[in-house]
Parts: structure tokens; C-alpha cells; sequence
């Protein structure tokens, strides 16, 4: 039996996008010989876990970290003492690519990663003595060590309380997998899959997604196995409290400040608006794209572009995070509704220092805050979305953008700061005021004479 379609209806066919599926068992193979230009040919399969295993399974670089949590495995193994016991358990869709190196016939895994190492852990602990090839793969994120050993303990504690002797038996030959095997050196067609597929397991965030769409711009798959791994590791990078510097750099500061330079409305909670913001632009076909400068709002070209403005930025914003500028900031404005504020101040600022850097970036926080307090002082309710559209139509970000030397934003911006002329003492405002009183109060390194007179004048002192 054989069908001819293009890859959209490819993934259409058998129901690809959907996740948690559970059909009945079935086995053909088709192939589709106009699913790519170069066509190339994909099989489909019905598997058990044990021919699954039989086959040279390896982890490839654009994978995401094995992160299964104890929910996930203690989940997944309360199915599988659920699985019936005399037919088939069918355990959604696998993607395989199939490769051949030196003479061997590989099969990255596409999607399914965390089902397949969950399962031969599981496997092993039951004692199986098959081939299990995933017991072979070398995880070099520290993280993904880490829950494998964790769910190897987890794992054990559990089928401490198992009473299924067949259970073995059963997950060997009746848990049976939708395998698509995609053919060998077709790297694109793969990182087309994986950016629609997620079968079961743990959703595809944005910079999943991210990193599969920029990958598919690769030609030479060194380069993109390299960006990969760096991608990776940059990813599972976090600061002292906690949070991811890739997240705070592209999906919180430079996600603002690109909307705020086209006067859009940031929406924080939009789905998929990191990946739509930061996908390759449009582009003419015959004109080639070039003249890159890394502008924090220029228009993003798929591929090595992205990965390196993604590296270019975060290092920026781990140098930026360390300043005594912005420390004062946090730990000032942290209590509240005061970072809400503050959160919006060092989006502004970011958008400064990555044009100035520290060139007189006290006098760039006095002047970026005091503008973002005139709407604390006015508003009833510290809304956070009001704020976000406060700082929009503010421009600030556009007048540091035009701005050839920092003089030139700073005498802009001094004009927008006036007095506070608070009235009712310890309300939120005026807490709010004190806070921002004993930021510029520690601040000591103001040199020029109009911001000491206007820090002066406000703050006293």
C-alpha cells in the first residue's frame, strides 16, 4: 500500500500534532516519495518496546535535556501497571531519523526521548537482559545526570511495591509505539518533526522550538550539532536566583524592548511570543540578507545569525545584572508592588546599556526611573500591563536609541522628571518614593551637575 503527500499532510495523516493519544495497534509502510524536494522516503512502522530497543538508539545534539521529575515517572509507571494483560498497550508515536556512520545504521531520536530513557530504566531495574542502547549514551548536561540518577532511585523504590510478575514480559512485547522513520541525512525534514511533534511527555517551550526552527537554516550539520550544544548549555545557565539568563534576555528585556521601538503592546502572556518574535524574518528570495550589525531590534535571519545574536545578548545581560546600578535596584524595589516597576526600569535600562554600557549609568537609572515614577505617583493600582504601556508610550527606549552619546538621551529625558509633591505619608507611593530615596542616596558616583542638582532637590542631600 503506498500514499504520496507533502510533509504538512504527512504529519496530518497520523495525527502527529496530537499528544496522549492512544489508538489501536496497526503496521504498514509507506513511502512518500514527493514529501521533499530531494524525496525522500519515510516509514512508518508498528513497534514493540523490544524491537525498538534492538536498534542503535542515540540522544542527537538538538535534543532538549532528559528532565523527567518524579510526577512525570511515577505517572508514567502507574499507566504501565495499568497496561492490559493479554494485548496491546499502544503508547503514542516515536520519530526516528536514520542515519549511517562508518558503515552503522543510527537512529536519532527525534521525539520520544524521555519516554525511551524513563523506559530503559525501568527495564533495567526489572531485570531485563536484552539489548537496551540508551544505557550506552554519555549525557553531558550535568542536569540530565543528575534526574537519570535520580529516577534510577525512584524507579527502584517503586518496584519495590510491585506484585506484577509479568510485568516484564508484558512492557518487552505488548507495549507497542507508531514509529516514523525518517531516511538517513535528512536533518531539515528531522527538525521539521520535531518542532510539531510532542507525542507525550513534557511540553515544547519557545526556545525549544526556537532552536529546532534556526537549526533547519543549517547546511552543514557540524555547524548545527556545535550551535546545538551551545544552545544547550546556555540554556541550562541560571543567576543566583535562580533564573535562566537565556529566558530573562530574550523572553523578558529584549522582547519589551523590541515591541516597545514598533509602539506595539507587550502581552507577557501570549503563547508561542518568543518563538514568533524570534523566528527568521521574511525575506525577499532573490535579494540575500546581509549587513547584520546586532541591533537588539534588528530583524532576525534564520540560522548561525540567531545563535550568535543570542549569545552576543546574554553575555551583555550577565555583564548588566552584576552592575551596582541594578543590584540597588533589586534589592530596593523587591517588595510590594514595587518590582513591578522595577522590573519594567531594567528592561529600559538593558536597552541603555546595550548602547552606552557603563558610561554613566547612574545618571541613566536617575533619569529612566524617574520617569517610570511619575505613573507610580499618579496611578491608583500598580497595574502591570498600565505599566508596561506607560513605558511604551513613554518612547524612552527610542530616545536612547537615537541618542549618539549618552548626553544627548540624558538631556531628553532630565526634562520628564518632576518633583513628586507627595502629600499622604506612608501610603504605598511614598514607600515607593523612600525606596527609590535610598537607591540614589547610595549612589555616590554622579558627575554631572544638573542630575547632582535635580537628585538634590528631590531626594535631598
Amino acid at each position: 500500500m503506498a500514499n504520496y503527500c507533502n510533509t504538512k499532510d504527512c504529519i496530518d495523516k497520523f495525527n502527529l500534532h496530537k499528544k496522549n493519544e492512544i489508538s489501536s495497534p496497526y503496521t504498514r509502510e509507506l513511502e512518500f516519495k514527493e514529501l521533499t524536494n530531494s524525496q525522500e522516503k519515510v516509514v512508518l512502522e508498528t513497534k514493540n518496546l523490544q524491537d525498538l530497543f534492538s536498534s542503535n538508539l542515540v540522544i542527537p545534539d538538538y535534543q532538549r535535556t532528559y528532565c523527567w521529575e518524579d510526577k512525570n515517572v511515577t505517572d508514567f509507571w502507574d499507566n504501565l501497571l495499568e497496561m492490559p494483560h493479554n494485548s496491546d498497550y499502544h503508547l503514542g508515536s516515536i520519530i526516528l531519523q536514520r542515519r549511517t556512520v562508518n558503515d552503522c545504521t543510527l537512529y536519532n531520536i527525534i521525539d520520544g526521548q524521555q519516554r525511551l530513557v524513563t523506559l530503559t530504566l525501568i527495564m533495567r531495574e526489572l531485570g531485563y537482559t536484552g539489548q537496551m542502547p540508551l544505557l550506552k549514551q554519555k549525557f553531558i548536561s550535568k542536569d540530565a545526570r543528575l534526574h537519570v540518577a535520580n529516577n534510577k532511585a525512584l524507579i527502584r523504590i517503586l518496584n519495590q511495591r510491585n506484585t506484577d510478575i509479568a510485568m516484564l514480559e508484558r512492557l518487552s512485547h505488548h507495549l507497542i509505539f507508531s514509529v516514523l522513520i525518517l531516511n538517513d541525512s535528512n536533518l531539515d525534514l528531522a527538525y521539521t518533526f520535531f518542532s510539531n511533534q510532542n507525542s507525550k511527555g513534557v511540553s515544547l517551550s519557545d526556545y525549544d522550538l526556537l532552536k529546532a526552527h534556526h537549526l533547519r537554516y543549517l547546511n552543514i550539520e557540524d555547524q548545527a550539532e556545535h550551535l546545538a550544544m551551545r544552545w544547550n548549555d546556555l540554556s541550562l545557565e541560571y543567576d543566583n536566583n535562580g533564573d535562566s539568563y537565556l529566558t530573562h534576555t530574550l523572553g523578558v528585556h529584549l522582547f519589551r524592548l523590541r515591541k516597545w521601538m514598533r509602539k506595539h503592546n507587550v502581552e507577557e502572556f501570549q503563547p508561542r511570543k518568543v518563538k514568533e518574535e524570534f523566528s527568521a524574518a521574511r525575506i525577499m528570495s532573490s535579494i540575500p540578507a546581509f549587513g547584520e550589525k546586532f541591533y537588539f531590534y534588528e530583524k532576525i535571519q534564520g540560522g548561525s545569525h540567531f545563535f550568535a545574536y543570542t549569545s552576543i545578548f546574554v553575555d551583555k545581560y550577565k555583564e548588566f545584572i552584576r552592575t551596582r546600578q541594578i543590584q540597588l535596584l533589586r534589592n530596593h524595589l523587591q517588595w510590594e508592588s514595587h518590582w513591578k516597576y522595577a522590573d519594567i526600569i531594567e528592561s529600559l535600562m538593558f536597552g541603555y546599556f546595550i548602547k552606552f554600557g557603563h558610561q554613566y549609568l547612574s545618571e541613566a537609572l536617575f533619569c529612566i526611573a524617574g520617569i517610570m515614577a511619575q505613573h507610580r505617583y499618579s496611578a491608583t493600582r500598580a497595574i502591570f500591563y498600565k505599566i508596561r504601556e506607560f513605558a511604551k508610550d513613554s518612547e524612552i527606549i527610542m530616545m536612547i536609541d537615537q541618542a549618539s552619546s549618552p548626553t544627548f538621551f540624558l538631556a531628553e529625558a532630565i526634562p520628564y522628571i518632576r518633583i513628586s509633591g507627595l502629600e499622604q505619608e506612608g501610603d504605598i507611593k511614598e514607600r515607593f518614593y523612600r525606596c527609590l530615596r535610598r537607591i540614589f542616596c547610595e549612589l555616590n558616583d554622579f558627575s554631572d551637575k544638573t542630575i547632582i542638582a535635580k537628585r538634590n532637590n528631590e531626594y535631598g542631600e
